[in-house]
């Protein structure tokens, strides 16, 4: 069986489409052969990564693939759904591969900053009484070599993100959980998340607090 799409992008199969955006964006960035020139896996890779994004940006074709792989009906058995490709499939593709690749969308003057979802195991007994906790993570930031002034783009190939723009930045944060703490409960730490064009606010981090026994 084909791998999972969602663990493609590395995310859960509740993630929104912001995340599902923001995830594809890191993956891209990460894959992409432009980035990764001489690499004979990568191609592969960024297809497999591409038809991901492709499936699951799309709501009507994201039902039709979690019904085929159990991941819930949520339709309720009153519909049936019957897919082809369209332009708006390809244009969501594009659109988050010209962000990446090719300079500022053309609709990104209404895009919302974009959050990344951190699921975190936190013991029972701490989260009952509170407690913090360090997290590390990867974010999508601007490339401060080549990008600082409205993502203008050098002649030459720039040796910190190959041209792309942006780079993948390593954080650690400390997580407050608060006392009384709840199985699935969300915690926003804001201004933590992917910030890939200066001048825009970055997202934010939502963190879901997952309590297990010892």
């Amino acid at each position: 069986m084909e791998r999972c799409y969602y663990t493609i992008l590395g995310v859960s199969t509740k993630a929104s489409q912001e995340e599902i955006k923001g995830a594809f964006r890191r993956q891209a960035l990460r894959w992409h052969p432009d980035v990764n020139p001489g690499c004979s896996e990568v191609a592969e890779k960024f297809r497999q990564i591409r038809h991901a994004y492709e499936v699951l940006s799309d709501p009507e074709k994201r039902k039709l693939y979690d019904l085929q792989r159990g991941y819930g009906d949520r339709t309720n058995g009153s519909r049936k759904y019957f897919f082809q490709w369209s332009w708006a499939m390809g244009e969501a593709v594009s659109e988050a591969l010209h962000d990446i690749l090719g300079g500022a969308s053309r609709r990104e003057i209404f895009q919302p900053p974009v959050d990344l979802r951190f699921d975190l195991q936190v013991l029972k007994q701490r989260a009952a009484l509170g407690t913090q906790e360090k997290i590390s993570y990867e974010r999508c930031v601007f490339c401060p070599e080549c990008a600082e002034n409205g993502r203008v783009r050098r002649v030459e190939p720039c040796d910190r993100c190959g041209g792309t723009g942006e780079i993948l930045e390593r954080c650690t944060v400390t997580v407050v959980i608060p006392a009384g703490c709840v199985h699935e409960m969300r915690v926003r730490i804001p201004a933590a998340g992917d910030r890939p064009r200066p001048g825009f606010p970055p997202g934010d981090v939502v963190v879901v607090c997952h309590l297990v026994d010892l």
